[in-house]
């Protein structure tokens, strides 16, 4: 693991990548990167190369050691950056190989741990962050395992790997739409929905479980239809399909496995939908609430919404 380390240093002293975070487990590794020139794919295909012939070498063995190409997906922004710096550094503790992050030692929590680390290693946005979110101006590294390696709950693990295999879907950041009110987040919602169709890629920032819940305690409340030609439709059931479309990422197979109805209403769910949330103003503000409380909880009150 120390010899990755130090191709992941030779690629940045070539100027190919700039390394924010890292995670070296046995059998796969994780890189939160900056791509100085475009040169990812370059850089990553000599790292794996050189590392495999080396691991041979030294095993005796052929052939290759690598199944499969890496995987890339770009940083929104910086909410989602910090998202997937906790998700990296914390991989060790959801394995149970350490208790707390710093104390994995192929790991850049560990690095952060201390007050000087690696010089491959570019600190200065993480300890930013770490800084802004603690309110101080100079950086302390018990700030980093305090703000930075804090713990991800099921929601946000949940957002954090669907956004990892899928990608975040195209439009708003999380970090723009933590900072609007509802009534901006239902002027989003109802824009999203314009925009999107059975192919097109949703957008990614909660959890299906998390959604389904916070519809179900609405619903508690009351029981709610509305009209739907000649019959009568639950508005929670719509809700709840149109939260697992536009703001979990669900396909609309997903979908029906989750509500347990048949594919093809699916999309007369979302009609539905779309059609209250552009004309009944207490459905789009319930909507746009669990929309709202879905991306603090993703953040973990890290960003300040007035």
């Amino acid at each position: 693991m120390r010899f990755f380390q130090s191709l992941l240093a030779k690629n940045v002293r070539h100027g190919r990548i700039e390394v924010l975070a890292f995670c070296l487990m046995a059998n796969h590794v994780h890189l939160l990167v900056r791509s100085v020139d475009g040169e990812l794919s370059e850089a990553m295909q000599w790292m794996l190369s050189v590392y495999a012939r080396r691991f041979n070498r030294r095993r005796d063995r052929d052939g290759p050691l690598v199944s499969r190409r890496f995987w890339s997906r770009r940083i929104t922004d910086d909410i989602d950056r910090l998202v997937v710096a906790r998700y990296i550094d914390l991989n060790p503790v959801r394995a149970g190989l350490v208790q707390n992050a710093a104390d994995y030692p192929f790991g850049s929590a560990r690095c952060y741990s201390v007050p000087k680390g690696p010089p491959w290693l570019s600190r200065q946005a993480l300890e930013d962050e770490a800084c802004l979110l603690s309110g101080v101006t100079r950086f302390r590294p018990s700030l980093y395992s305090a703000y930075v390696t804090r713990a991800l709950d099921e929601n946000a693990l949940w957002v954090v790997e669907r956004r990892l295999e899928h990608g975040p879907g195209p439009g708003a950041s999380i970090e723009a739409l933590a900072h609007d009110g509802l009534g901006g987040l239902r002027t989003w919602m109802i824009e999203a929905l314009r925009n999107a169709d059975g192919v097109a890629e949703p957008r990614v920032f909660m959890s299906p479980d998390y959604a389904m819940r916070a519809v179900d305690v609405e619903a508690d409340c009351e029981t709610w239809n509305v009209a739907r030609g000649r019959h009568e439709i639950s508005a929670w059931l719509v809700m709840k399909a149109g939260l697992l479309r536009g703001a979990c990422g669900l396909a609309f197979r997903e979908i029906a496995l989750r509500l347990d109805v048949p594919d093809k209403r699916v999309r007369r769910l979302l009609d539905r939908h779309r059609t209250l949330l552009l004309s009944n103003a207490r459905y789009g503000e319930l909507v746009a609430g669990i929309l709202q409380r879905g991306l603090r909880a993703l953040v973990g009150g890290c960003v300040t919404v007035p």
